[in-house]
């Protein structure tokens, strides 16, 4: 629906870039028994997402193509002005606890399965309190291994933004994607109209 547009490379950058990101974090979990509590949650409720452009239009993406956009639009304008949470787009009732899972922002993605580096530039690990997996993997054992560091996925998705690295919270973000998206969407419909008039 974004075919040969900025925008629609910069969500299939972000796609392959998310795909890549889960196999490694499934590794990463697998090895070193880092897993969430089964219908958990608690990270959402205390927390609003900050979007790069490029997280901003792949949720927008994901939101118009579902037929979501009246929802969704609802949810943000709803959300506390505190930004303190829970998320606009948290769903209890989901089993993962967000709306818009397959295409939930980069820390959503990180937050509890992804290492950080120390100044030696090591990689240090901290388990979510809610964490079910025992002891926390200490650097030896670290070291040696691929694991994911949540820094260097930044510098990656700032990547797929052009190298800029601003970002806003998602009630902010989002409907700003979701109008920029729906304007291309009408622009390439109508202008596949004409050329077929």
């Amino acid at each position: 629906m974004l075919e040969g547009t900025v925008e629609g490379e910069q969500i299939e950058a972000v796609r392959a870039f998310y795909s890549a990101l889960d196999e490694e974090l499934s590794s990463f979990s697998n090895d070193f028994n880092v897993h969430c509590r089964a219908a958990c949650g608690s990270c959402c409720e205390h927390f609003v997402p900050d979007l790069t452009e490029a997280e901003a239009n792949i949720l927008a993406s994901f939101v118009i193509g579902e037929g979501r956009t009246d929802e969704v639009l609802a949810r943000l304008s709803a959300s506390p002005e505190d930004n303190l949470g829970p998320c606009p787009l948290y769903d209890r009732d989901t089993p993962y606890h967000c709306s818009v899972y397959s295409v939930r922002p980069l820390v959503c993605r990180l937050f509890g399965a992804s290492c950080f580096v120390d100044k030696e530039d090591r990689p240090v690990f901290r388990r979510c309190r809610w964490n079910e997996g025992g002891a926390e993997p200490t650097g030896s054992e670290l070291e040696g291994h691929d694991v994911p560091v949540m820094g260097r996925y930044g510098l990656a998705l700032d990547a797929i933004n052009g190298g800029d690295a601003d970002t806003e919270l998602m009630p902010e973000a989002l409907p700003k994607a979701i109008m920029k998206l729906s304007l291309l969407i009408r622009y390439g419909s109508e202008s596949q109209n004409d050329t077929q008039s």
